[in-house]
């Protein structure tokens, strides 16, 4: 694959991916504020103050000190990138929001 098709591929699949992990990652860290921060009398964020709260977050911690290696530019490892990419902006956010329901169902019932 040559190096002007891995850009290509890149940017048609990274830049909906980082809209996908601000808008999502915004709803799912505005959900766990109000089950969690709101009832100890925190004020509420909106979903935009999480969407700008996200977005400054990714800007300052970049790939969260996830380990990199610069030296392999395979095929394989361009591929393994995007699909850590889709992951970390579409799995983990729905893990963090399915555990915090199970929290939160077991404080409201108590």
């Amino acid at each position: 694959m040559t190096p002007a098709s891995k850009i290509l591929i890149a940017l048609v699949f990274m830049v909906p991916l980082f809209l996908l992990n601000v808008f999502w990652g915004a709803y799912v860290s505005s959900t766990l504020w109000d089950w969690f921060l709101g009832p100890l009398g925190v004020a509420t964020i909106t979903y935009w103050h999480a969407v700008g709260i996200g977005t400054a977050l990714a800007a300052f911690l970049g790939q969260r000190g996830l380990p990199t290696n610069d030296d392999d530019h395979s095929d394989e490892q361009f591929f393994m990138g995007l699909f850590r990419a889709f992951f970390y902006a579409i799995f983990i956010p729905a893990l963090c929001l399915v555990f915090g329901w199970i929290a939160h169902i077991n404080m409201v019932m108590t």
